[in-house]
Order: structure tokens, then C-alpha cells, then sequence
């Protein structure tokens, strides 16, 4: 569908923002991803989401494991490296926000720029400096995100 999509990071009035039409994005974490289906199980959670909301994307996070993306009746699981160290966590959600956004601007399909996001939000945590990552950090964890099919 053409537009502008909205890339929404958000659990307080989630409903009203899924029920608009138009193209949106929900980047949440696991935890408030089940707050907002109000399901404890998240295979469940995506379909019934997907089900209800066939116009939204769902990018769930869980930290260290894996994430999920759903988006037009596909959904698919992404693996996340493991970091030798972290240096703080801080801005990692807002750095996968960011470089989905970039990567989706720069024309690429949701499913390789929910891959860099989580690329970045990885290499995101090696830096003290909220929101900062080397590219070789990125390149790196990027090669080493596997992506399948949700079951």
C-alpha cells in the first residue's frame, strides 16, 4: 500500500493506534507485546495480531533472544548474537527504531531492515555511548543473524 508508514513504539493506546488504517509498524518488546494482545503465549499473540490488524507490521524484540517480525501473513524468527560483552544496553530499542527507519527509506524490504536494526541495537550495546555503533560491529552481527520461518 502506498504512504508514509508510522513506526510506533508504544503500549499505552496501542488499540487506537492499530485500528487507524494506513501503514504502521509497531516495534515493541516481547513483554509489552503480550500486554497489548493480552496473551500469554507469542505465537499466539502474532496470529491473533496478525489476524485482527492485517495492514500492521509487529517487530517484536526480546533482548538477547530471538525476535520476531510479522508482516502480510509472513512471519518470520531472528536469532541474536551472542555478545562477548555489553557495554550498556542503553538505546538499543531507539537504535533498532532508527535504522529500520533509514533502511526502509533507503528502499529496503522489511524483513532485511528489521535484520539491520537488530544488527545495530546488537552492536548498539558494545558502545557506552547510547544510540553509537562501530560498522564492523554491525557488519559483523548482521552476518551472524539467522532468520526462519515462525512456527
Amino acid at each position: 500500500s502506498a504512504g508514509i508508514p508510522v513506526l510506533a513504539d508504544i503500549v499505552r493506546n496501542a488499540e487506537f493506534l492499530l485500528a487507524l488504517k494506513g501503514r504502521i509498524i509497531l516495534k515493541v518488546n516481547r513483554e509489552e507485546f503480550l500486554k497489548i494482545t493480552g496473551s500469554g503465549d507469542l505465537s499466539a499473540a502474532l496470529s491473533g495480531a496478525a489476524g485482527r490488524y492485517p495492514h500492521v507490521v509487529f517487530a517484536i524484540t526480546n533482548g538477547p533472544d530471538c525476535a520476531y517480525l510479522s508482516a502480510g501473513g509472513i512471519c518470520r524468527k531472528y536469532s541474536i548474537p551472542h555478545l562477548e560483552r555489553i557495554a550498556s544496553p542503553l538505546g538499543a530499542g531507539d537504535t533498532a527504531a532508527a535504522v529500520l527507519a533509514s533502511c526502509l527509506l533507503n528502499g529496503d524490504d522489511i524483513f532485511a531492515a528489521f535484520r539491520s536494526a537488530l544488527a545495530a541495537a546488537s552492536a548498539n550495546c558494545l558502545s557506552a555511548m547510547a544510540g553509537s555503533f562501530a560498522m564492523a560491529d554491525f557488519e559483523r552481527f548482521s552476518a551472524q543473524i539467522a532468520v526462519s520461518e515462525c512456527r
